[in-house]
């Protein structure tokens, strides 16, 4: 994700590396066959989330099984954008809750088609 991230130029090189350092720390395993892992802000120049899901469960943090990944570069550099992280943040939770929700994430194939179940 993070080369990806590293290409389009919403990143620099160092955001991977921050990302598993932040991981060591502590799991980013939230439960419910979701992580949230996220490097540190310096490393990142536009704020998004990369969200991956995967055919087959893996193993995270040794412990949690994992199949969705919401992958995290957030650039706190302003008042404005900590106030729309807070926002992000809040909306998802309810989601990561509703089942319907998570199928729809776990069973899209492409993006376009996730953009389509979620805005039909």
């Amino acid at each position: 994700m993070t080369a990806w991230l590293e290409e389009k130029g919403y990143c620099s090189s160092g955001l991977y590396q921050s990302a598993l350092r932040r991981e060591q720390l502590t799991s980013t395993s939230i439960g419910s066959s979701i992580a949230f892992p996220h490097g540190d802000p310096e490393y990142v120049n536009e704020s998004l989330v990369v969200l991956m899901t995967l055919e087959k469960p893996t193993l995270w943090d040794g412990e949690e099984m994992a199949d969705i990944i919401f992958f995290a570069a957030f650039n706190m550099n302003s008042r404005e954008e900590k106030r729309r992280i807070e926002t992000f943040y809040k909306e998802l939770i309810p989601c990561i809750s509703d089942r319907e929700f998570m199928t729809m994430l776990k069973t899209a194939r492409d993006s376009v088609q996730l953009y389509k179940d979620l805005f039909h």
